[in-house]
């Protein structure tokens, strides 16, 4: 059966059901990322711990950190060393790019 401009839900219809899903939690995620990258007294694992509630993020992270780019001469395991090699600017812009597309 085709579908019609009928079977399409509206804007705020799409709005409503992620408010009220658990999608609506990756805005809290990404919020709470720029405020510990803003804190000046914010430690790695501050940071860390905003993270690891995201597990494709902290994949992200730890693939960055691995990568040739970074030249790291052994590979990362844990998400604050990664944090430190590649800096708490470049993980809130991952997450804020991560969250986008």
């Amino acid at each position: 059966m085709p579908s019609t401009e009928r079977d399409v839900p509206s804007l705020a219809t799409v709005i409503h059901r992620v408010n009220d899903s658990h999608i609506s939690s990756i805005k809290q995620v990404v919020t709470k990322i720029v405020q510990v990258v803003n804190d000046p007294s914010a430690t790695p694992y501050d940071l860390k711990r905003a993270i690891e509630i995201d597990p494709p993020l902290t994949a992200k992270v730890l693939r960055t950190a691995r990568s040739a780019f970074y030249h790291h001469p052994e590979e990362f395991y844990d998400l604050a060393e990664a944090i430190i090699w590649i800096g708490f600017e470049t993980v809130a812009e991952m997450a804020l790019h991560h969250k986008v597309s």
